[in-house]
């Protein structure tokens, strides 16, 4: 592995990481808070001559938050079998990647917030800013991708398409390019067409069917072929981009 190719997988490990601990640390703060739950009960009120009335309060959305796709696509690269990504916002995905790369520079130094602690509450609500943020642009599908219309009959239902994550190669170039536009540093047209060469390449290798393993087969011969495989793909990255 080259040295920048690892430092590449601990950003991408690291971020993918805290988000996962924020979730758990927000799910433990929330257990003890008073009246927590998706609705409220339905209330009586009174009306005029004495008789009542059940009013219902609709439960708020459940479910993690989604985004907006964008009044024009603005993906870099399109590849076969994601197109989630021609629906992703890629500035937005570029804000929020950003943020969260930063906080987690942050959390390392300084350690993340205590819910029960006053004195940690605005460092709570950025967390939760930037977690909500990062989960709605770069992890979870946009709005309206893969929902089925109101209307269709359920029988008739398809499968959900696969939503593809922040470590796939067709993500990952996509996200180099905005993030080095952002930096004032774009792509060249030569780096751009092998960039595409590069996500079309390693998605093909990415999304082929897992290999059967043989049942006396060590689950770390399976990791260490995933890892092999990103080592390639990182590997030509990084023989692209220059300083």
């Amino acid at each position: 592995m080259r040295q920048g190719s690892g430092a590449a997988m601990a950003v991408f490990g690291g971020v993918l990481a805290l988000a996962a601990g924020i979730g758990w640390l927000l799910y433990e703060a929330g257990k003890n808070v008073d009246g927590a739950g998706v609705g409220e009960a339905p209330k009586p009120t009174k009306k005029k001559g004495g008789r009542s009335e059940v009013r219902f309060v609709e439960p708020e959305r459940i479910g993690p938050p989604k985004a907006k796709p964008p009044s024009r696509p603005d993906v870099r690269f399109e590849i076969p079998g994601h197109d989630d990504l021609r629906e992703r916002n890629w500035r937005e995905v570029a804000i929020a990647f950003t943020e969260m790369a930063e906080m987690s520079q942050e959390f390392r130094r300084t350690g993340p917030p205590d819910p029960s602690s006053e004195a940690d509450a605005e460092k709570m609500k950025r967390m939760n800013a930037v977690t909500d943020r990062y989960r709605a642009y770069v992890i979870e599908s946009p709005i309206g991708f893969g929902e089925p219309p109101p209307d269709q009959d359920p029988s008739q239902a398809k499968p959900m398409p696969t939503i593809t994550p922040v470590d796939h190669p067709a993500f990952v170039v996509n996200l180099v390019a905005v993030l080095v536009d952002r930096a004032e540093a774009p792509l060249t047209e030569e780096q751009s067409k092998r960039m595409l060469e590069a996500g079309l390449k390693h998605s093909e290798i990415r999304d082929r069917p897992p290999t059967p393993q043989t049942p006396d087969a060590y689950r770390l011969e399976s990791i260490l072929a995933q890892g092999t495989m990103a080592d390639a793909f990182y590997a030509d990255l990084f023989s692209i981009l220059t300083t």
